[in-house]
């Protein structure tokens, strides 16, 4: 085949990332190591700290938000937190994957200057549908993907549904935002049409999409490494909400994960590098409440067309 067909997708492609599948292309982004060997790893670390996860965690959040000149993490400490990091991004590869490959085709697409996008020529009604068929993959693979997340598969269950509730839309646009590029968004439908800018403007108004495509390329801007985008997901689902009855709790975990985050940061970048997109990373996510307030809206107003209605 020649190159303009790099950019299809397989035959069996599909948005629900919840049936866990090894792939090989994902070796090629780590070391390379005896797949025996990490498994016999993983298992024993699931062993020794598969346990009192949110204690652990609490207790490293107490020392590390009053150090003293004396603070160090022992090595029971340091070994929780690694494996903590490995586990996230075992299950990023898992959940993930499907997003991953959407990544591929849209570098493919824009370096071959493709525009002529799937569903361009379809009615309302059919992106309509698309996006209706989409919405219970997305609430099954956030379910599913926090599940296996160290600590938040511990929360109590009237906060763990709230949070379902509350963090649908960030942990979907954080997951997603690696689709917006070139002024275009590559998202795909279940029904093979692209959920391009124009269908967005059209569906959830200019204002909207206009906040998420500069959220969207603040984020994209940090090229943070599929570690530490995989460690997002947990920081973005413990994001504070006042509804919680826990708080505190979620809170801590919030903390770990973004200890985490920044010690995965140090494996690749320089300290003073690695705390300019920390500093950076926090300030993108002061947008998520704005983007929730105005999807919020928009939700609220949303009706599906009529055929009298198509633009």
């Amino acid at each position: 085949m020649s190159s303009c067909h790099n950019y299809e997708l397989p035959d069996n492609f599909t948005l629900d990332e919840t049936r866990p599948e090894y792939n090989n292309e994902f070796d090629n982004r780590i070391v390379t190591l005896n797949p025996s060997a990490l498994t016999n790893y993983m298992t024993n670390c699931e062993e020794h700290f598969g346990n009192d996860v949110i204690e652990r965690m609490k207790s490293i959040v107490r020392k590390i938000s009053h150090p003293t000149p004396c603070t160090e993490l022992d090595y029971d400490e340091s070994s929780f937190i690694r494996y903590i990091r490995w586990k996230m991004f075992d299950l990023s590869n898992t959940y993930n994957g499907r997003t991953r490959q959407l990544i591929e085709r849209m570098n493919s697409m824009i370096r071959l200057g493709i525009e002529d996008f799937p569903g361009n020529s379809s009615s309302l009604q059919d992106v309509w549908a698309g996006l209706t068929d989409a919405i219970p993959f997305h609430v099954k693979n956030l379910i599913a993907f926090a599940r296996e997340m160290s600590a938040i598969n511990e929360i109590h269950s009237d906060d763990f549904h709230k949070i379902m509730n509350n963090r649908l839309f960030d942990f979907w646009l954080i997951k997603h935002a690696p689709l917006i590029g070139n002024n275009e968004s590559y998202m795909m439908l279940p029904n093979g049409l692209q959920y391009t800018r124009r269908w967005m403007n059209k569906i959830i108004g200019e204002e909207m999409v206009q906040t998420m495509f500069e959220f969207a390329n603040k984020f994209n801007s940090l090229r943070l490494t599929h570690e530490e985008h995989a460690l997002i997901f947990p920081v973005v689902i413990c994001v504070k909400d006042d509804s919680l009855h826990n708080q505190e709790t979620v809170r801590s975990i919030q903390y770990f994960y973004l200890y985490a985050l920044y010690i995965q940061m140090l494996t690749t970048r320089t300290q003073t590098q690695a705390k300019a997109i920390f500093r950076s990373l926090l300030q993108i996510f002061a947008y998520l409440p704005l983007l929730n307030e105005l999807q919020e809206k928009k939700v609220g107003s949303c009706i599906p067309p009529n055929a009298d209605s198509e633009l």
